[in-house]
């Protein structure tokens, strides 16, 4: 029985490696330029913000600094995970098939240390992921993750992607300033105005034939509307 178990998890996790690295975004080139992030030089953009502690060249430092650790994380990462889970799945026929059991006990520490390394790899990826999926913003990145959002009127808007609501509208009327006022705007929180990664993924930043067209009406009702390039 456990021999069949440990074979079964080591199967398991060479599978699940194996599904991650085909869904990985930055080594199947989802994030456009991605593969600039290993090249890029974080140091020189640490000397200038100790030169002049701008808060504009401490966001890019920082910014410089997650996207090699991200992308360093997910090769690492994946790739360590995909040895290990091949190794532990030869291990686990050979245990399968009673050949193993003149070096038992090593086998099993073997299989305990790259269960251990490869899971803390596994969770570090997944957490420092997650903040970025959750945290990071389209605002300081390249021109790829710019798009143009225009109006009824005919003005337009070129730079990074704007936080929308689900009318597709990123500003709201002030009677009492008889102005338009931006709905995310936090103070203190510049780039809080920008929409995050975990945003792109609704309907009011893709393609809805409604929404494009303007057929729906809560959507025409809206001061600014996404129109693709």
């Amino acid at each position: 029985m456990k021999k069949t178990l440990f074979l079964i998890f080591s199967g398991a996790i060479l599978i699940f490696t194996i599904i991650s690295i085909c869904c990985a975004p930055i080594i199947n080139g989802e994030i456009i330029n991605a593969s600039s992030w290993k090249t890029k030089n974080c140091k020189l953009l640490e000397d200038a913000y100790k030169l002049d502690k701008n808060d504009d060249n401490k966001k890019v430092k920082n910014l410089c600094n997650r996207q090699k650790a991200m992308y360093g994380l997910e090769y690492s990462s994946l790739i360590i995970d995909t040895i290990f889970g091949f190794i532990c799945t030869i291990l686990g026929l050979l245990h399968y098939f009673d050949v193993a059991k003149p070096f038992e006990k090593i086998s099993g520490i073997i299989g305990l240390a790259t269960g251990i390394i490869g899971f803390i790899l596994t969770i570090i990826y997944i957490c420092y992921s997650g903040y970025i999926f959750t945290n990071d913003n389209t605002e300081g990145f390249d021109n790829s993750f710019k798009f143009t959002i225009t109006d009824f009127s005919g003005n337009s808007y070129n730079g990074p992607i704007l936080k929308l609501n689900k009318e597709g509208a990123f500003a709201e009327w002030d009677k009492s300033k008889s102005q338009y006022k931006c709905m995310f705007y936090k103070q203190n929180k510049p780039n809080s105005i920008f929409a995050t990664y975990s945003d792109l993924g609704k309907k009011q930043y893709n393609y809805v034939k409604k929404i494009y067209f303007g057929e729906d009406p809560k959507y025409c009702k809206s001061l600014w509307v996404l129109r693709l390039k």
